[in-house]
């Protein structure tokens, strides 16, 4: 997630500044980061472009869709 959120934010840092991320995406990462508290549970990826990938275990499958 660490390297995914670099890579948008040097995308963000050129000029002009390249916009990859839309507003869902957004969401979908904080949807992510909140379902890691207290415990990390799922994470997240995002092509270059606005597609954001989740990944999680099978057992932490069913909490994950019902917040995404």
């Amino acid at each position: 997630m660490k390297e995914s959120n670099q890579l948008h934010a040097v995308c963000l840092d050129t000029f002009p500044p390249i916009f990859y991320m839309n507003q869902t995406s957004k969401k979908i990462c904080n949807l992510v980061r909140d379902l890691n508290t207290p415990k990390t549970i799922a994470a997240y990826s995002i092509d270059a472009g606005f597609h954001v990938f989740v990944f999680t275990l099978k057992e932490n499958r069913e909490k994950v869709l019902s917040k995404l």
